[in-house]
């Protein structure tokens, strides 16, 4: 049985209806019967699909998911309605008006009756839409450092403080290390800076640190015969 006061006897009801609750939640709040039918949507939601609630009741939010997105989404939701499982997925969702398409990550939950069965669905869509945008600028950014240190172009490096945990054959090539001298972490950009360009080198790199990037400079290595390699020096942040 629930109990809807605290131990000092102050009633834990809160001083306001749910439906007013789910009126202003800033998500997507949904409820569904047993088979997946859409029975409710708060008024924030069909404010953000400017749609009104008919157009998405029963199974009229179909039309609203990214047609790329759709088989999947049902798949996954008939999988959790027959097993019972909590559901979450994450799909396109297109504003009625604009027809512009943003992420959201739904989850819904089950709600039982006392015997265990399930009466309805409780879903909240959440907007993910700028956490889509940063993943997928850093998955660019990740694309454009792997495809330069592919390349025979330049060379290239990747550190992890003063150590070159990656590079290219081409900066390996120039230097004349090994991939086994960088696998052995033998590799060191500190050890490898000419003495008269270390501290221009620090700045550099500290600038990387505070700003995500750094300006080109002129400077020397040391190869690993010796003799000095005069190199133009830039990076940013990954």
């Amino acid at each position: 049985m629930l109990n809807n006061t605290s131990p000092t006897g102050t009633s834990l009801v809160p001083p306001f209806d749910l439906s007013t609750l789910l009126k202003t939640i800033p998500e997507l709040v949904w409820t569904a019967q047993p088979d997946g039918r859409v029975e409710y949507a708060n008024a924030w939601g069909c404010r953000l699909l400017q749609a009104n609630f008919e157009q998405i009741r029963d199974d009229g939010w179909h039309q609203f998911v990214h047609p790329e997105d759709l088989e999947r989404t049902l798949a996954l939701r008939q999988q959790a309605f027959e097993t019972g499982d909590p559901y979450e997925n994450e799909y396109r969702l297109r504003d009625g008006q604009a027809g512009a398409y943003r992420w959201f990550l739904v989850r819904a939950l089950p709600v039982r009756d006392t015997p265990g069965q399930i009466t309805h669905w409780l879903g909240i869509s959440t907007d993910i839409e700028m956490q889509k945008r940063r993943e997928g600028a850093l998955r660019q950014s990740q694309e454009q450092a792997r495809a330069l240190l592919d390349s025979n172009i330049i060379g290239t490096i990747v550190a992890d403080g003063e150590k070159i945990v990656e590079a290219n054959d081409t900066f390996l090539r120039m230097t004349g290390y090994s991939r086994e001298d960088l696998l052995q972490q033998r590799v060191n950009w500190v050890h490898i800076t000419a003495p008269e360009d270390l501290d221009r080198t620090r700045q550099a790199h500290q600038e990387l640190a505070q700003y995500q990037s750094m300006r080109p400079y002129e400077k020397e290595y040391v190869c690993k015969d010796g003799s000095h390699l005069p190199v133009l020096v830039g990076g940013v942040y990954s």
